[in-house]
């Protein structure tokens, strides 16, 4: 499947996540930093298969071809550590289910 992390997390309001410093929160960021962190990994082959996806996805700039197997990998990482509202949206990435923060659905979520 093909995946672009290099979008910026939304809030629940559908605006776009900053840091302290007024950086969009990037997507890439959080699964990078994830991978390559992990303490939920538990053999050396999943730990250095977190390695070399955190290294491909890192210098991506547009799409990344993943295999469902790097994408169950990733969820596994940010699960363990991403708060609902960002695992959610990478969760929705990964599957194709929007494009991952689809603003339009978080205006929805909010006035209903």
């Amino acid at each position: 499947m093909k995946v672009n992390f290099n979008k910026p997390f939304l809030n629940y309001k559908g605006e776009t996540l900053q840091d302290q410093n007024g950086n969009d929160q990037l997507m890439i960021d959080a699964v990078c930093s994830n991978l390559y962190g992990s303490r939920e990994l538990d053999t050396p082959e999943e730990k250095y298969k977190a390695f070399q996806l955190c290294n491909r996805i890192a210098v991506s700039k547009k799409d990344i071809e993943i295999s469902s197997e790097e994408a169950v990998l990733i969820k596994k990482v940010c699960n363990a550590v991403l708060i609902p509202g960002a695992y959610g949206q990478i969760e929705e990435l990964l599957e194709g289910k929007k494009d991952g923060n689809n603003k339009r659905q978080a205006e929805n979520i909010c006035t209903e």
